[in-house]
Formats: C-alpha cells, sequence, structure tokens
C-alpha cells in the first residue's frame, strides 16, 4: 500500500538484519511487530534507541491486553 504511493520500503527478516542493513534515513517510520522471533519488536526498540537511531516507531500486534499497552507508553508511545 506504501508502495503504490510512492514511499520506499524495506522489509527485513529480523531486528539483527535491520540493524545490519546500516542507519535509516532521516523522517524514517520503523513499523515493529510487537512478537517478532529471536528478538521482539520491543528489544528491536529499545536497540534503536542504544544506538541513537532516530525515527518514528509504530507498533503493531494482534494483542490487545493491558500489560501490552503499559509496556508501549513506558517505552515512549503516544498512541496505541
Amino acid at each position: 500500500m506504501l508502495q503504490a504511493e510512492g514511499i520506499e520500503c524495506r522489509s527485513f527478516e529480523s531486528g539483527a538484519s535491520f540493524f545490519l542493513s546500516g542507519r535509516p534515513e532521516n523522517n524514517s517510520i520503523v513499523l515493529l511487530d510487537i512478537l517478532l522471533p529471536k528478538q521482539d519488536g520491543f528489544a528491536v526498540f529499545e536497540e534503536m534507541k542504544s544506538r541513537n537511531i532516530d525515527g518514528t516507531v509504530v507498533f503493531m500486534s494482534g494483542l490487545s491486553d493491558s500489560m501490552i499497552l503499559n509496556m508501549c507508553v513506558e517505552r515512549g508511545a503516544v498512541i496505541f
């Protein structure tokens, strides 16, 4: 859908492959699933912060419980 609007998109098999690809460009939006294999979306987000990688992060999940919501908010989520 984004590509149809002319937005460049790249996908990665894992958090590790994302970090191996180099730094995202300015004004990047990173879509993270909370339930990723090996390194969950929260861990990828924390590693992005520790590496000073800027960008807007959007967490996606089919989960809807309050514990997950609280985890997102504690990490700086503005909306869930």
